[in-house]
Order: structure tokens, then C-alpha cells, then sequence
């Protein structure tokens, strides 16, 4: 009998143990292809599935959806309601909408899993921090070794390709990871600590070398919300003026890119940001998005539609390019082109809700909050540029980060600045 309870016990840990790892893993091995990140979560989301107190864990995951941020995300999700139902593309909007519902719950789950396992949270920490580093190494194989080598580790060819295009899709993630490093580093303490620094620093460093106008828009805003998240916890005014700030900053953007003719495409004048931070075919998609968004400025054209409007798929004659090959490659824009300004707004207010309560309101663990409002500038920063909103790999990445950072804030040990310190936010 104590034999089979023995097996039982090495059972349970073994699974608890595979599916942290794997949870640790997932982000920083996406550098070898998109298809390990959800691999990687799937094979933990199966061990949890296989776990004894899988129930217990599911119970659990409903706590999210009884918090203020979880009332304010269902209330999204019903606000797209009515983009799915006029959506240009109603199958695949139907399909984007639920298949973003199911990542949250998986989400939700691994959230409680790591919850109510302190020390598998402890493993996955560790994991994604030597995950990290051996995401450093394969950066330096690929630009100072060979990029073919990486090639062969992601099944490809073993032919020579061009150094920053061949790693620059793992930039974003990396900037995004560079937060969660260094909080996880603070954690965990000695030897984790100087390693967790070293990282940081070569993910500066790949962020160079790559060009990645998205990183570098990701580590800018990231560091500006989390001096918000530091200097406003005890000021609200801090907070909210530095929000309003930023969103103008945002606002006389676009004005600029709606308002002013695109170069031609022989000219190499630069804009007022880095070239290829706005490049000649982005000002051209975001014009034609802007001249789109008044005809349907309600409820939009349906999630993950935008490709379906009438002359999306126009070649730009000196660019021989189209007008919108896949998606706006701007969140903001993706969302009230195919949301609507009703489900613009409600996103909004969720992800401002979100901020403040995850960001600046962590009394208790202020690191952990600057290192949330870090996380969210840096994807959300990134996402101004780059990838679709509704990328399922790019979700994926956002949802697992900020299900450690969240659990590692709650398990944290309550500082001395959090007691004294009287938050407006309480």
C-alpha cells in the first residue's frame, strides 16, 4: 500500500514538474519557431489534464473571471458580439472570437496551477530563465557563427539566410521577455540574479543587431509605463496624466500619417521616426484604413475581417504591394477597423483597468508591479507596428507572461514600502 501511495506521489510530481518546465519554456523557445511556444503549452495544458487535482486547478481558474479585470474582459467579448454576427467573414471571425476565449481560459488555468503550486512556479521561473539563455546562445550562433545552423534546428534548409531577418520575428517576445527576466532574477536571488542580468543585457544587444523598429517601440513604451506604475502609487494624477500623454502621443501620430501624402517609393527621405518604423507601405496601409473606419464606425467590419473589404486586395502600383495584404499591422487601427468605436472602447477600458490594478496597483510587491506595467507596455508597444492583435502565437506569448508575472507578484513576500505606504488606489 505505501508503494502504490509512493508512485502516486511521484506520479503527481512528475506531472507537476513536466508541465512547469514547459510552461517555463514556451516563450523563450519560440525563437526556434512559432510552433514550439504552442507545442509546448499544449503538452502542459495535457499533463495538467492528467493531473489528479486537474479539478481543483479548474475550480481555481475561475477566480480571473470574478475580478474587476475579468468582469471588464467577458464584457469585451460580448461587446464583439455584434462585429462577429456583420462580419464580412463570419465563419473566421466566429472561430478568432472563440478561439481567444479558449486561450484566455487555458490562460486562466496554468495561472491556477502555478497559483496553487508554489514550487512548481519556482521551476517554471527557473526554466524560462535558462530557456532565455539558451535563446542568448542561439543569438550568437546565428549572427557570429552561421545563421544555416539555426536554420537546421528549426527543420529548414542548411543554407546561409540574412542574420536579422532570420531571428528578427523572436525580437518583440524578446523585449517582452526582458521584464519577466529581470523580476524573475530578483525572485530567485544569487547565481539566478547575475544570470538573469546577463540576459537582459544580450536581448539589448539582439534588439541592436536585428533593427526591430516593434522592439525598440516595445522597450520605449514599457519603460514609460513603468516609471507610471513607480511614480503613481501614491499620485493618481501620475497615472492618469501619464496615460493621457501617451495616448496623444498616439493620436497626433495617426493625424500625421492620415493627414500627409505618402513618399513616392524612390524617394529615401526619412519620416519622422525611423524609416523602418514607418515605412512607406505602412503609411499606405494606415491611409487606407483611415479612409475604411468611417463607413462601418460602429460595430467595424468583423474580427480579423480587415483583409475582406473592398479593395484591400488593390496592388499600390509603384509599390507593387497590396493596400491590406493580411491585416493594419496596428493593433489600435485592426481593433476600431474591425470592432468598431464600440469595441475599441470597451477594450480600452479593460486594458486601462487592467494596468492600473495589475501595474500600479501592486502594494504589496511594487517590483512586481513595475515589471507588470513593463510586460504590458512592452506588447502592447510593440503591437503598434507589427503583428496582427489577433496573431495566435503573439496572444499566446502575452497570456503565458502574464500569467507567471501574475502568480510570481502573489507569492511574493510583502515588502516593507508596501506596508508603510498609504496608495490612493486602496
Amino acid at each position: 500500500m505505501f508503494r502504490t501511495v509512493d508512485t502516486n506521489l511521484r506520479i503527481e510530481r512528475f506531472l507537476s514538474s513536466a508541465a512547469a518546465v514547459c510552461i517555463g519554456l514556451a516563450v523563450p523557445l519560440s525563437q526556434l519557431g512559432k510552433a514550439n511556444l504552442t507545442g509546448l503549452l499544449i503538452a502542459a495544458c495535457i499533463l495538467v489534464a492528467l493531473h489528479p487535482k486537474r479539478r481543483l486547478w479548474l475550480y481555481g481558474a475561475k477566480d480571473c473571471l470574478l475580478t474587476p479585470v475579468g468582469i471588464a474582459v467577458a464584457m469585451v467579448f460580448l461587446a464583439w458580439i455584434p462585429s462577429v454576427l456583420a462580419s464580412l467573414y463570419p465563419a473566421k471571425s466566429t472561430e478568432v472570437w472563440l478561439r481567444t476565449i479558449c486561450y484566455l481560459g487555458l490562460g486562466a488555468v496554468l495561472w491556477s496551477f502555478l497559483r496553487s503550486n508554489p514550487q512548481c512556479l519556482r521551476i517554471s521561473q527557473k526554466a524560462l530563465l535558462l530557456g532565455s539563455a539558451f535563446a542568448v546562445l542561439l543569438i550568437f550562433v546565428n549572427f557570429f557563427v552561421g545563421t544555416e545552423y539555426i536554420r537546421l534546428l528549426r527543420l529548414k534548409s542548411f543554407t546561409e539566410g540574412y542574420a536579422p531577418k532570420v531571428m528578427k520575428h523572436f525580437a518583440p517576445p524578446a523585449i517582452s521577455l526582458l521584464p519577466i527576466v529581470l523580476y524573475f532574477g530578483h525572485q530567485l536571488r544569487g547565481l539566478w540574479r547575475w544570470l538573469s542580468y546577463f540576459i537582459a543585457v544580450a536581448f539589448l544587444y539582439f534588439i541592436y543587431l536585428t533593427g526591430s523598429g516593434a522592439a525598440l517601440i516595445g522597450l520605449s513604451v514599457g519603460a514609460y509605463l513603468a516609471g507610471i506604475a513607480w511614480f503613481g502609487r501614491k499620485d493618481k494624477r501620475i497615472v492618469f496624466a501619464g496615460l493621457a500623454l501617451i495616448a496623444g502621443a498616439v493620436a497626433i501620430l495617426f493625424v500625421w500619417v492620415g493627414t500627409h501624402d505618402v513618399l513616392p517609393s524612390h524617394i529615401k527621405q526619412v519620416y519622422p521616426l525611423r524609416y523602418h518604423l514607418i515605412d512607406i507601405h505602412r503609411h499606405e496601409i494606415w491611409q487606407f484604413v483611415f479612409a475604411k473606419i468611417p463607413s462601418e464606425l460602429l460595430f467595424g467590419y468583423g474580427i480579423d475581417a480587415s483583409n475582406k473589404i473592398a479593395g484591400a486586395n488593390t496592388v499600390i502600383p509603384h509599390l507593387k504591394a497590396e493596400y491590406l495584404p493580411s491585416h493594419p499591422h496596428n493593433w489600435v487601427l485592426e481593433i476600431l477597423l474591425e470592432t468598431g468605436g464600440f469595441g475599441f472602447a470597451a477594450l480600452l477600458f479593460a486594458m486601462i483597468l487592467m494596468l492600473i490594478r495589475n501595474g500600479v496597483a501592486s502594494g504589496e510587491d511594487p517590483i512586481g508591479g513595475l515589471t507588470s506595467a513593463a510586460l504590458f507596455g512592452a506588447y502592447f508597444g510593440s503591437g503598434l507596428v507589427s503583428f496582427s492583435f489577433w496573431a495566435s502565437w503573439w496572444q499566446v506569448v502575452f497570456i503565458t507572461l502574464w500569467a507567471l508575472v501574475s502568480v510570481a507578484k502573489s507569492s511574493a513576500p510583502t515588502s516593507s514600502v508596501a506596508v508603510v505606504t498609504k496608495y490612493w488606489f486602496q
